[in-house]
């Protein structure tokens, strides 16, 4: 995966929900991803979306509709991982994770739902507690999107 890659799929973002949407879906990859740098992003390309369920939408019923109409996006299945330390969690161990075909289908796939729920980044984490929601923002609010900040007007 090269940083090339990722900011042509960050523009992609941006033209379609805006600078700041983009912004907000790096510092989520960021997080999730040790920067985009973590053994599970590199086979999976996935922000650590662990799969509920083995078939599509592998328990994410809220990207549904985004792969229903948008093919292309949709994962090609899964794979089982040890699970990366975040901000907000540390490993439990294997899990299993959506794989994607490309960046592109992960990062306009985060910005779908995260659009979905207000731009809101902490919905990423949680979309019922607003408590945990708020320090998850608030913990990307740290993280400086490079991509966006240096590659999108």
């Amino acid at each position: 995966m090269t940083d090339k890659e990722i900011i042509a799929a960050l523009q992609l973002v941006a033209s379609k929900y805006g600078k700041k949407l983009a912004a907000t879906v790096e510092q989520i990859f960021r997080n999730e991803t040790e920067h985009f740098k973590s053994r599970e992003f590199q086979v999976s390309l996935s922000p650590g979306m662990e799969a509920l369920a083995l078939t599509s939408p592998y328990g994410w019923g809220s990207f549904a509709p985004f792969w229903k109409a948008n093919p292309l996006y949709a994962p090609v299945g899964v794979h089982k991982q040890v699970e990366n330390d975040s901000l907000m969690s540390k490993s439990r161990g294997e899990r299993t994770f959506v794989q994607f075909p490309s960046i592109e289908a992960s990062v306009m796939s985060v910005a779908f739902v995260i659009n979905l729920r207000g731009g809101v980044g902490g919905a990423w984490f949680t979309v019922t507690d607003l408590k945990a929601q708020k320090v998850y923002t608030d913990a990307l609010n740290k993280i400086i999107p490079r991509f966006v900040n240096a590659n999108i007007k």
